[in-house]
């Protein structure tokens, strides 16, 4: 790779560690480097010193906007060792020494849930990583997500244009099994309410981050139950909800499958045919989700206790269990966590039409637990709308999770 005296060169500015999974840190120096990015500047150059590692700023070149490492001292009041970073193994801005938001050694176990497995992602412990590299989520990529298009209260669908950016998940409600024979069909009403092919399609080009689910199932009142009519075979059932509910996603140019039956979960064959649709779907490109609800008569553990692996999120609703404090709604939302065995899956759902908690309890536990949440979501966009002002639990879920702000006013 060198030359015989550029590699003696190499070796007087560059101290060389060999980690047990074969990689090498570079150090520089006067400074550190991280072989994840290229950001290193003057200061580092990246094709001698770092290796297509960041420079991490040491010393003289650690300033109020820099990146500091509380271990070394050398940061002065940049990094408070005690406060900022404890036990002084955390890289990062000053603003962010030892929390979710900024970079994290997994041996230094201070780095909360973002690095959580040094044999999964940090061989050796020694390896610093940017957090979307330690199993968490990087800034900007949480999700905001909202239902649309069900006629909540026959209240109609807003134009998909008028939905803010903020909000990057619609999930359309509902398609339906009518004749429990595995064919179904999308809601008849959303051509009425705006909601077609050319719509999305316009809408995801003016919002490219924006993902569109197709929703089956629903309300067990309303058609939401899950059931495989007597004399099909499941096979044939299995096989006509994937070719249905795939030709439904194709001609909606949806991104994926929200599955959110509320009724027949009990039954004995929803775990395996959900399973095999879920691998279906992956199979074919698309996006899949769940929908349980905790509270009473609630499907979460039928939901939970399904094989996950070719689940993308869950999408839980948090609606429907009388939480009326910030206290209860963040233990019950770390339980469900634990349950499912993880936070990287777990959207959490809130009700923006007068079902407890209200929005400003709600949105004062997400921030709460904005180091751990993947994101939020409503029900439903019909009734965002008319909140005060317009949409702000999902544009204050947004604020929270992707800038690290207070929540402001909101109300239903």
């Amino acid at each position: 790779m060198f030359g015989s005296k550029a590699f003696f060169t190499a070796l007087v500015l560059l101290h060389v560690v060999q980690f047990s999974d074969g990689k090498t840190w570079w150090k520089r120096h006067d400074g550190f480097c991280n072989r994840k990015s290229s950001n290193c500047g003057a200061e580092c150059n990246v094709n001698s010193d770092c290796q297509d590692g960041e420079c991490w700023k040491d010393k003289d070149d650690c300033v109020a906007k820099g990146h500091c490492n509380a271990k070394s001292n050398n940061c002065g009041d940049e990094c408070s060792l005690k406060m900022d970073c404890p036990g002084g193994d955390c890289w990062a801005d000053q603003d962010d020494c030892g929390t979710s938001s900024g970079y994290c050694n997994a041996a230094s176990m201070n780095c909360g849930a973002w690095c959580n497995s040094v044999n999964a992602f940090c061989p050796g412990g020694e390896c610093w990583k940017e957090r979307e590299d330690c199993g968490g989520t990087p800034t900007g990529d949480h999700i905001v997500g909202t239902y649309i298009g069900a006629l909540p209260g026959g209240t109609y669908a807003p134009s998909l244009s008028s939905v803010p950016s903020e909000v990057n998940y619609m999930l359309l409600g509902f398609a339906k099994d009518p004749s429990y024979t595995g064919k179904f069909v999308a809601f008849s009403e959303w051509g009425r309410l705006g909601i077609t092919y050319n719509s999305i399609t316009s809408d995801k080009a003016a919002n490219p981050g924006r993902k569109y689910m197709i929703s089956i199932g629903g309300s067990a009142n309303f058609g939401g139950t899950f059931g495989i009519s007597g004399g099909m075979s499941f096979s044939q059932w299995v096989d006509n909800a994937d070719n249905s509910i795939s030709g439904i996603v194709n001609s909606y140019n949806a991104d994926g499958v929200d599955i959110q039956f509320e009724g027949g979960t009990s039954d004995p064959d929803f775990s395996t045919a959900i399973t095999q649709l879920a691998q279906r779907f992956k199979a074919r490109g698309f996006l899949v989700s769940v929908g349980p609800f905790r509270g009473y008569d609630g499907t979460w553990n039928d939901y939970i206790s399904l094989p996950l692996n070719d689940v993308d999120y869950v999408f839980c609703q948090f609606y429907a269990n009388d939480l009326q404090s910030v206290d209860s709604v963040v233990r019950d939302i770390t339980s469900a966590a634990m349950e499912l065995g993880s936070w990287e899956k777990l959207i959490v759902g809130f009700n923006s039409n007068n079902r407890i908690p209200s929005p400003s309890t709600a949105l004062q536990a997400v921030y709460q637990l904005k180091s751990s949440l993947k994101g939020t979501f409503t029900w439903s966009a019909e009734d965002s709308q008319s909140n005060s002002p317009p949409y702000c639990i999902e544009k204050n879920s947004a604020n929270i999770l992707n800038n690290n702000q207070q929540p402001g006013s909101c109300n239903w």
